[in-house]
């Protein structure tokens, strides 16, 4: 009786996760260390992660079965932060990172490869977090900053193959470099995220850099904070997000946090997450709206009381509520940690999918988000419990294929190409997702 009672009380508890949040699952696609993805910008089954010590994972399935694709020396020891193909020519694959000095490129899709950005003198180029970008009016241009020794922002031409120094960020304003961000409106305006939780920006496209303001300040953060990220909205480019990482366990009050601009990036406002440590920051076309994500982030993966790690959340309303997204089935990494670091969220506008990057492996959502929930029978979706399990149908007739996953995303049971389907299932709580011939997935929240 008390095991029924406790499993009662979990399964309720559950259940009012889900009323919270709609009904999702963070399905593990490959169980790898993966710092960034990449999908290519003409082909959504081509991926492209960035995994450590040279190695970069493809899958030309959608992640189905993955190749690795080696860069150097595997003893290196790096992390391959930064992956970007050139939508010029997808066969262009250019790669930079942390500890990775310079950018590597492959002109074949990543079968061979050169490097093409390098410190005359052997100083280190680092690339710290996302730190290529091209230009949204001309698919050959591409933006990058140096992240470590000299604040340098670097352009090519030629889709990665030369490149040149724009301009040098002072150390006055900063002294390191995370990202680089453009607004899709414009061609000579770039934003980077620097140390010190600082936000420069260039109108002449890198030639010349000054701060823009957090808060009616230049000096709202400490020494030790980062901008590791900065997202411009791709249907509205003067809306943007930035996120703050804390470093220092002895800085976190006042730290972190996710900051708005409505301006075009002249002003920056924290409206969320204060004393919170981030990494990620993406926009999701969802229908006629833009929901914007942030994920979580430790610098330190030993115990400490920074909060951030494991966490993700989804905002609807423009940042003014924030919906939990934590349930990734974290899992272990290559060295048997479960570091539950989100480095990227990302959304292919090709697939419509949405991938989180983090130490525990690339994780894909499987929701309801492109199809309105109501309650009921969604859209003409009939499941109906059975004896042995379920009974899925489409009313109007439609064939479609099933899948069913468990509440951790482990894919239990499926049926194919059938108008009625019925699916045996021990299980008392399951998400099922509905994929008709024609037309978006439906899913529902299934309890026996």
């Amino acid at each position: 009786m008390k095991t029924f009672l406790v499993g009662m009380v979990a399964l309720i508890s559950v259940v009012h996760a889900w009323a919270q949040t709609p009904p999702h699952v963070w399905r593990p696609l490959m169980p790898g260390l993966a710092y960034t993805i990449r999908v290519n910008p003409l082909d959504k089954n081509k991926l492209y992660v960035g995994n450590w010590s040279n190695q970069l994972y493809r899958s030309f399935d959608q992640g189905r079965t993955w190749t690795i694709s080696i860069l150097g020396d595997l003893d290196a020891g790096n992390h391959l932060t930064t992956v970007h193909v050139c939508r010029a020519d997808t066969n262009v694959i250019l790669v930079g990172g942390y500890v990775m000095d310079g950018v590597m490129r492959s002109a074949d899709g990543g079968q061979t490869w050169t490097r093409v950005l390098a410190d005359s003198l052997n100083r280190r180029i680092w690339f710290i977090s996302e730190a290529i970008v091209d230009d949204p009016n001309n698919v050959t241009t591409l933006y990058a900053v140096r992240g470590s020794t000299i604040n340098e922002v670097y352009r090519s031409q030629d889709c990665g193959e030369t490149w040149e120094v724009m301009g040098v960020v002072p150390d006055t304003m900063t002294t390191k470099l995370h990202t680089i961000a453009i607004r899709r409106d414009s061609s000579n305006i770039l934003f980077a995220g620097c140390q010190s939780g600082v936000i420069v920006r260039s109108d002449d496209s890198g030639r010349s850099w000054r701060p823009v303001p957090v808060n009616d300040r230049f000096d709202l953060y400490t020494p030790d904070a980062e901008i590791p990220k900065i997202a411009f909205s791709p249907r509205t480019p003067n809306l943007g997000y930035a996120i703050v990482t804390i470093s220092d366990p002895k800085n976190i009050k006042g730290n972190g946090g996710t900051l708005r601009t409505t301006d075009g990036g002249a002003t920056w406002y924290r409206i969320a997450h204060q004393d919170t440590s981030l990494w990620a920051v993406e926009f999701q076309p969802v229908g006629d709206r833009e929901d914007v994500w942030v994920g979580g982030f430790r610098t330190f993966t030993l115990p400490t009381i920074i909060k951030g790690d494991s966490i993700v959340r989804r905002s609807t309303d423009g940042g003014e509520t924030w919906l939990n997204y934590d349930d990734v089935p974290w899992i272990p990494d290559e060295f048997g940690d479960v570091s539950a670091n989100i480095w990227v969220i990302k959304h292919d506008s090709l697939s419509g999918r949405m991938y989180l990057c983090t130490e525990s492996g690339l994780f894909l959502l499987d929701d309801a988000s492109s199809t309105p929930a109501t309650n009921g029978n969604d859209m003409g979706l009939d499941v109906i419990s059975t004896d042995a399990g379920i009974h899925v149908r489409l009313r109007d007739g439609r064939d479609c294929d099933v899948d069913v996953y468990t509440y951790a995303g482990e894919h239990i049971a499926s049926s194919n190409r059938a108008c009625d389907h019925h699916i045996a299932l021990r299980e008392r709580l399951a998400l099922i997702r509905v994929i008709p011939v024609t037309g978006p997935a439906l899913y529902r929240v299934w309890m026996r």
